[in-house]
């Protein structure tokens, strides 16, 4: 909701600016345009994940903490004007993050009941990826002959990767020496998971034209989307995918 409220207060203020520039003149027309940005997207999120399973009659457990945050993106866009200032268009995107995540069990012990004992592992580079393409309707505002802004919304299409704990069991602990004190994971997995999801996305973009084809601006953009990610065990989880993006590069009119 913060970022919505962020977006909602610099849309405000292009569209303040728009309707105070707006007399002084159009843009000259194109058919055509192309985007390529570098930029950010904000994302701050953690979700467990957790399971149980049955060792020398008693119930063993795992768990994990997975941590998703912001980064760095690659933005590539582009669209037609099909009626005086109104375009169609589309913008694709990728993100990228990684952790480092610690995996703890308790291990109930073969000679004493109720008498866990706690061992953990480390596992590194587990990764996630986002993948989107942004459909979206914009509309220009020319506000001089090099100057316009444009606002856009339509639908998202997130695809997300995540690397997870696999499932463990009986296989993965390792018995220390009798009596049996010390304990560990051993051959612990990490699975990737795919999934698919529809979300919807609001942006604007500034530009300026240095010459009538190529020039340089900046965007903004919320995009979201809810994806379930299977954690095991007939358990899942709801992350969001997309965020608060903004970045800048060229711009190129034909």
């Amino acid at each position: 909701m913060k970022y919505l409220v962020k977006l909602a207060l610099m849309v405000f203020m292009l569209a303040g600016f728009v309707s105070a520039a707006s007399a002084q003149g159009p843009a000259p027309r194109h058919i055509g345009f192309f985007s390529l940005n570098g930029g950010t997207q904000s994302h701050d999120e953690e979700f467990g994940q957790g399971g149980t399973f049955s060792i020398y009659l008693e119930t063993g457990s795992i768990s994990t903490s997975h941590k998703i945050s912001g980064g760095s993106i690659l933005d590539v866009g582009a669209g037609v004007w099909v009626w005086k200032d109104l375009a169609i268009g589309f913008a694709v995107n990728t993100f990228k993050d990684k952790e480092d995540i610690t995996v703890g069990a308790q291990i109930p012990n073969p000679l004493f009941f109720d008498q866990p004992r706690t061992t953990s592992v480390g596992l590194k580079d587990l990764k996630h990826k986002q993948r989107a393409v942004h459909l979206q309707a914009i509309y220009f505002f020319p506000i001089t002959s090099e100057f316009d802004v444009a606002f856009s919304v339509g639908p998202s299409f997130f695809k997300v990767k995540q690397d997870l704990v696999s499932d463990l069991g009986p296989a993965n602990v390792s018995e220390g020496a009798f009596p049996f004190t010390s304990v560990s994971l051993a051959n612990v997995g990490v699975v990737t998971h795919q999934e698919t999801a529809t979300g919807f996305n609001i942006g604007a973009d500034a530009s300026y034209m240095v010459t009538r084809w190529v020039g340089g601006g900046f965007f903004m953009r919320f995009a979201r989307a809810k994806v379930d990610l299977p954690l095991g065990g007939g358990q899942t989880k709801t992350i969001d995918a997309g965020g608060f993006q903004v970045g800048g590069g060229v711009r190129v009119r034909f």
